[in-house]
């Protein structure tokens, strides 16, 4: 049984600070003549060529403990492993009152010793059913989050790295906007208010300090896409896969496996000559191998992290990453940074510290009643 250690967890968090910031650099550094669509794709093979190992040793791990996957798994495993994908995208998950959510069941089917397939976790949905509901769920979050992966080295590429962190940061915008509208999740003014002060500074910032809304980049809007698509596969794996006993590397390995299928497919179909040509440069697979391994520690790292200290605490201390991404592309790429991308990035950071505050007072305040 992991003991949380809030030394521990801090430690992780702020590891995972510095990664985020890193990769946008990393993914503008790459050479010249690499489509964002290719290293999208061979990043991912890298993501998939580290997570397999892991996955694979502690399968047979589990095995030989008589816990097969899927069977057995720590307390909130299922919530660590939701708010393991959010933040693992580099995108602060506003905390959430989850008191209503049973996790009791997660030990149940093993109760008799039995495998957990040879019972029914619920009366109204067999076992078959909920496989393939659960499958269906990975394949299409896996789709959504292949493409995020694409639009993240796009928008990087066009909008520039420290626009696209910036816009990247905005995640808990669309979070809020897909729980109210589509969860009819009710927010408190002080929500909607940090919400509007949110959005209007992704406007100022896409129309670089000019407020002109016709001369808004739809390069900036790509890098909106990237936080939308992260909330709407989060939003589905909340609802759906939030109480199913996985661990961070079963969750990682299934999420890169589909991500790289998908892109594979996208890449044959777009442009073949991506597809095994790349594989014999040896600049080309050094940045996809380093971008896809900062990626892939990223997301064991942060899925830790929320094992030891709570989700707000390990977001606060990752809000900052667009910072070190400024200083990091002004120094080793030569941009240049502008007053209106600070300006928006301390409102923005600003509001995602304030929707992390309403969210633990609504959660106390909820808790006392």
């Amino acid at each position: 049984m992991l003991v949380p250690r809030a030394s521990t967890g801090i430690a992780l968090a702020l590891v995972c600070l510095c990664i985020l910031g890193v990769m946008p650099v990393i993914a503008s550094a790459r050479p010249g003549d690499v489509t964002a669509l290719g290293f999208a794709f061979w990043l991912s093979i890298w993501q998939l060529v580290f997570a397999l190992p892991v996955a694979g040793v502690e399968h047979l791990a589990r095995r030989q403990a008589g816990r097969g996957i899927g069977g057995y798994a720590e307390p909130h495993a299922g919530r660590s492993a939701e708010q393991s994908t959010a933040q693992g995208d580099g995108a602060p998950l506003p905390h959430r009152d989850e008191s209503h959510h049973d996790e009791t069941h997660l030990d149940a089917s093993r109760s008799d010793g039995g495998h957990p397939d040879e019972n029914h976790h619920d009366g109204n949905h067999p076992d078959g059913r909920r496989r393939a509901r659960t499958l269906v769920v990975a394949v299409a979050t896996g789709m959504m989050f292949g493409l995020s992966t694409y639009l993240y080295v796009l928008a990087i590429e066009k909008a520039g790295a420290v626009s696209a962190a910036i816009a990247i940061q905005a995640y808990p915008l669309f979070a809020i906007l897909l729980e109210t509208v589509f969860l009819k999740r009710r927010k408190t003014a002080v929500e909607l208010m940090l919400t509007t002060a949110l959005i209007g500074a992704l406007i100022f910032l896409g129309t670089e300090g000019t407020w002109r809304i016709a001369g808004i980049s739809g390069w900036f809007l790509v890098a909106l896409s990237v936080p939308l698509l992260w909330s709407i596969a989060h939003v589905v794996i909340k609802e759906e896969l939030a109480n199913t006993p996985i661990t961070p590397a079963q969750i990682t390995f299934a999420r890169v496996a589909i991500s790289a299928v998908f892109l594979g497919i996208l890449v044959a179909a777009l442009a073949p000559q991506e597809l095994f040509a790349p594989l014999w440069r040896a600049d080309y697979q050094a940045f996809a191998l380093a971008m896809g391994f900062v990626y892939y520690v990223e997301l064991m790292f942060w899925f830790y992290a929320v094992r030891h200290i709570d989700v707000s605490l390990a977001s606060s201390l990752t809000t900052p990453w667009p910072a070190l991404t400024m200083v990091l592309a002004a120094v080793f790429l030569g941009t240049q940074i502008h007053g209106y991308q600070v300006a928006a990035f301390v409102v923005v950071a600003g509001c995602i510290y304030g929707l992390i505050i309403a969210q633990l007072r609504k959660q106390r305040t909820h808790q006392v009643n």
